[in-house]
């Protein structure tokens, strides 16, 4: 059955969205390259399952996409300024069921 809580699914897409957008600008033309695994990437990834003030957490140099959303920058400062912006959103999101 397809979920039916619509607002909660508009403000997911809407958050990758503006996530998407968000590290396009910053990253000024820089894409993360996952065949090196010493090529850092920056993004985020979710606590055991849960977000809390802890749980979103910036991490880099993985060799697989398992950040919020798939979205990557280049640098530890960009990662702290998308949390910044994008932190209490996630929060919020994550922490409910469709």
């Amino acid at each position: 059955m397809f979920p039916h809580n619509w607002e909660l699914l508009t403000k997911k897409i809407q958050l990758f969205v503006d996530m998407q957008k968000f590290a396009m600008i910053e990253n000024d033309g820089w894409v993360s390259n996952w065949k090196k695994y010493e090529s850092a990437k920056w993004g985020f990834i979710i606590n055991d399952g849960i977000v809390n003030e802890r749980g979103v957490r910036a991490v880099g140099m993985n060799t697989r996409n398992s950040f919020v959303f798939g979205v990557t920058v280049k640098t530890l400062d960009i990662a702290e300024k998308m949390k910044e912006q994008f932190g209490d959103r996630i929060f919020e999101i994550y922490n409910k069921q469709l």
